[in-house]
Formats: structure tokens, C-alpha cells, sequence
């Protein structure tokens, strides 16, 4: 089913820093939309809440994940964009290429204080590596499950799938998981397959 997935038409954002995605960019959003195994078990097949895009450098996960992250918000609610702090600026060109202005760059404070409103709906982009000075207990985690539609992990491979159980790296991938857990569906981009 993945072959035959061909829509046409689809534009993404306007003026000169507008988008066309490629066929294989769309391919997140389809995988999110169809459930598992939907073409065998129909209706009664489960909905993905996860899933990873592993490809080399440049191939397009970035606006990949943005068209996913778009869609999900159709609905309204909050999407976190988890990355390395370097990598901050691109993700908010790449959401507002997408003619979205409701990005926020933040450090991982806001989430912790959730009735106080400092998580916007709308897109936050929040460095992975400022999760190691927030904890979150659990009343944040279930607050996040209310609000947030999708958690987009960049460079998954750093801190998540690493062998090395130094105290930074073991803090590092135990925070991202509870905050990734605690959000509605997770998408997982890297480099590193």
C-alpha cells in the first residue's frame, strides 16, 4: 500500500519559501493516517503512535515530519519538537516554511509548568539537552497527554538508541522517554538507522 500512496496537488505553506514535498516525504503522514496492518485487518487494526523515519542526511525528514505535525494540528493542541539545541533555528524555518507562526523556542522549564500555560498550542522546539535540568513528575506527563498531539524526537539516535551508559547519556534517554511517552503519538527522526 505504501507504493500506491500518490496524492497530488498538496502544497505546503506560501510565497517564495513555500514547499512541494516528493512522494516518499509523505509517506510519515500516510503511515500515521492508515493504521497497522489496516489492508488485513480493517477497522480493527491499531492505530500507530509511533514511528521512526531512518534515512541519510538530507533525504527530507525534517519536512516529513513537519507535514505530520501539520496535519495532527488541524485538529488544534500542541506539537514538541525535541532536538539538539543547534538544530532549533531549522526546525522553526522549516514550520514556518509551512506558514506556521505559532512556533515557540523554549527551553524544557515550560513544560513543568503546564497550568501556568507556558505550553502553548501550536509548535514548541525545545533543546533534548535542557530535559536534563526539568525533571517532570507525574501530573505533568498526564497534562501532556491532554495537550499534546505528537512529540518529534530529531536526531533520535543521541541519547535514545546509544549503548552508553554513562550517567549524562542514561539521564539524557530516561528524559526523553518520559517525555515522549507521556505524548499522544511520537515520531522518531535519525540519520542513524
Amino acid at each position: 500500500s505504501q507504493c500506491l500512496f500518490h496524492p497530488t496537488g498538496l502544497g505546503i505553506g506560501r510565497g517564495a519559501q513555500s514547499f512541494i514535498p516528493d512522494h516518499h516525504q509523505l509517506l510519515a503522514l500516510d503511515a500515521f493516517l492508515k493504521p497497522w496492518l489496516s489492508n488485513l485487518f480493517g477497522e480493527e487494526a491499531t492505530p500507530r503512535k509511533t514511528i521512526i523515519l531512518a534515512d541519510e542526511g538530507g533525504m527530507g525528514k525534517t519536512y516529513s515530519s513537519v507535514i505530520v505535525a501539520l496535519k495532527l494540528l488541524e485538529k488544534g493542541g500542541s506539537v514538541i519538537v525535541l532536538c539538539p539545541p543547534l538544530l532549533k533555528n531549522d526546525w522553526a524555518k522549516a514550520f514556518r516554511a509551512a506558514n506556521r507562526h505559532d512556533v515557540y523556542l523554549r527551553s524544557a522549564r515550560c513544560l513543568n509548568d503546564l497550568n501556568g500555560n507556558n505550553l502553548k498550542d501550536g509548535i514548541t522546539i525545545i533543546s533534548k539537552h535542557s530535559l536534563l535540568r526539568h525533571e517532570m513528575d507525574f501530573e505533568t506527563c498526564d497534562e501532556l497527554n491532554k495537550k499534546v498531539e505528537l512529540c518529534i524526537i530529531d536526531e533520535g539516535h543521541e541519547g535514545m538508541i546509544t549503548g552508553n551508559d554513562d550517567d549524562v547519556d542514561k539521564k539524557l534517554r530516561e528524559s526523553i522517554s518520559v517525555v515522549s511517552k507521556a505524548c499522544k503519538r511520537r515520531l522518531i527522526a535519525t540519520a542513524t538507522p
